[in-house]
């Protein structure tokens, strides 16, 4: 069994216990698991195939995991990036993994966007 199984298994056995505890937010075995499928099926749909990679640059939140789980259920490769490196440093990540998605939290957009030496993200989907 793949984590994507494991979670699944897990809303079956258990949907309404605690899956995350995230500030204030309580996100259930059963939430996180519809959430997941949703954004699996999302994933796939932009034309994305097993081993691809996505990418996911985001302080931490609840959808991390969410995606993290939604590339274990599609057989995509997640790429967690480091929000903190300098911009020369993440657009070495981004390139050198091969990303096709990134993932990108609103509020470092800007940050990203406006260090981005040589349009790095907008070759990424």
């Amino acid at each position: 069994m793949n984590v994507g199984g494991w979670l699944n298994k897990r809303s079956l056995v258990s949907p309404d216990q605690p899956a995350i505890f995230f500030d204030e937010q309580v996100v259930t075995y059963g939430r996180m698991n519809k959430r997941v499928n949703r954004l699996s099926h999302a994933m796939l749909k932009t034309g994305l195939a097993n081993g691809d990679r996505v990418g996911v640059l985001s302080r931490n939140c609840p959808e991390i995991l969410e995606i993290y789980f939604a590339c274990a259920k599609t057989g995509i490769i997640f790429v967690p990036l480091n929000f903190p490196l300098t911009p020369p440093e993440l657009a070495h990540q981004v390139t050198d993994s091969g990303l096709s998605l990134l993932f990108l939290n609103l509020e470092l957009e800007h940050q990203a966007r406006k260090n981005d030496p040589g349009d790095v993200l907008e070759r990424v989907r």
